[in-house]
């Protein structure tokens, strides 16, 4: 299983999970994701895929029509550093989808 496949798996899982637990708690589907101050991990924002030499950017909304199983279709050959902004609870990129 290489790289890509995994990224893919792992992702449609957090996405279901998101959904299932927005479901659940009837929560708003627009509220913004608010990370544990006591969390040890990292909030992945930013995927490279090896083999083709892109990044896609990790993308929180659920409603966005270029969100692809929480990552942005949008490929990138550099990260384009001027468009970056503080994680906002979807991503940390300008949304060029609207």
């Amino acid at each position: 299983m290489n790289y890509t496949t995994r990224e893919e798996i792992f992702n449609k899982i957090i996405v279901k999970i998101r959904k299932i637990l927005y479901f659940l708690l009837k929560l708003d589907i627009h509220k913004k994701y608010i990370p544990d101050k006591n969390i040890s991990g990292f909030i992945p924002i930013l995927s490279f895929d090896p083999k083709n030499k892109y990044y896609r950017f990790n993308c929180y909304c659920f409603d966005c029509p270029c969100n692809f199983n929480g990552l942005c279709s949008t490929k990138f050959q550099k990260i384009p550093i001027e468009a970056l902004h503080e994680f906002d609870g979807d991503n940390i990129i300008k949304n060029y989808c609207g």
